[in-house]
């Protein structure tokens, strides 16, 4: 259950970077690895950038939240799979938190339990210019994983973590076709299971992950997906805000699934792993 949350910037669609690295339940937070902060922080860019062709318009204020949030996190996760697969990247968008998290956001509480802090991370809530930059990187970062759902959706065979050469095998033109929008559609919801034990070290795991962005609950979920080439496993990080649920990042910490990762799966595989998921949260 290591590596980098989503919260910030890193490629795992984390809160920062460096900065907003998570620490495993049941082990003491390791000093934070400052040697990657130059290349969170490019990230950290691209994911500002990238925000703005998916985000819906007139939602850059901190408080300008366009989802009132959802009953169940299994409604929130289902709302991101029906709207990609619609296409309507934008309403996918949404169903993410991000007004409640920026200004709920603890610059002290996330500097206390990482043991420091890196300058590309999020910066102290309190300040109305401070949250419009947190809203940006918030912003970016749920670009970043929903552009990682449609490469896999529409270019599969295609390496979301590395670079595609084009050339005389593959053209600039014939790589654009493949990432068509209308192999989105077929995205469905199979099964959502919530991970994590209701005591012991898990619990207070997701307090601490809770107190961070001012929020009443956390959860980890493991998602199964049907889509036209067969079912594939994802996941899901949730908070929960007065009653009310948003995906905070399409991955899964208990159930070892990366930032946007949907990974070909088998319903038995996929059961499996849930089995080993909520082991694991039980004894963390």
């Amino acid at each position: 259950m290591t590596g980098p949350s989503v919260e910030h910037a890193a490629p795992q669609g984390a809160p920062g970077t460096a900065s907003h690295e998570t620490v495993a339940p049941g082990r003491p937070g390791p000093r934070l690895p400052w040697v990657i902060a130059a290349v969170a922080a490019l990230v950290a860019v691209v994911a500002v950038v990238g925000l703005v062709a998916v985000w819906p318009r007139g939602s850059s204020g901190a408080s300008s939240s366009t989802s009132a949030g959802f009953a169940t996190p299994e409604e929130a996760i289902r709302q991101v799979a029906e709207t990609v697969a619609a296409g309507d990247l934008a309403g996918a968008a949404e169903a993410f938190a991000v007004g409640p998290i920026v200004e709920g956001y603890s610059f002290e509480a996330e500097a206390e339990r990482l043991r420091g802090v890196t300058p590309v991370g999020w910066l102290p809530a309190e300040d109305e210019g401070y949250r419009a930059i947190d809203t940006g990187l918030r912003q970016g970062q749920v670009a970043l994983q929903l552009r990682q759902v449609v490469w896999q959706l529409t270019a599969p065979e295609r390496d979301v973590w590395l670079a595609t050469d084009v050339g005389a095998d593959l053209t600039a033109a014939e790589l654009a076709a493949d990432l068509d929008p209308t192999e989105l559609a077929g995205l469905q919801v199979e099964r959502v299971d919530l991970l994590g034990a209701a005591g012991g070290a898990w619990a207070q795991y997701a307090a601490e992950m809770a107190a961070i962005y001012g929020a009443d609950d956390y959860q980890d979920a493991a998602v199964l997906y049907r889509t036209p080439a067969g079912t594939r496993r994802g996941g899901a990080l949730l908070l929960e805000y007065d009653g009310r649920w948003y995906v905070w990042s399409l991955q899964s910490y208990l159930s070892d699934v990366s930032s946007g990762t949907l990974e070909p799966t088998t319903a038995k595989e996929y059961a499996s792993l849930v089995a080993e998921a909520q082991d694991r949260g039980s004894r963390a």
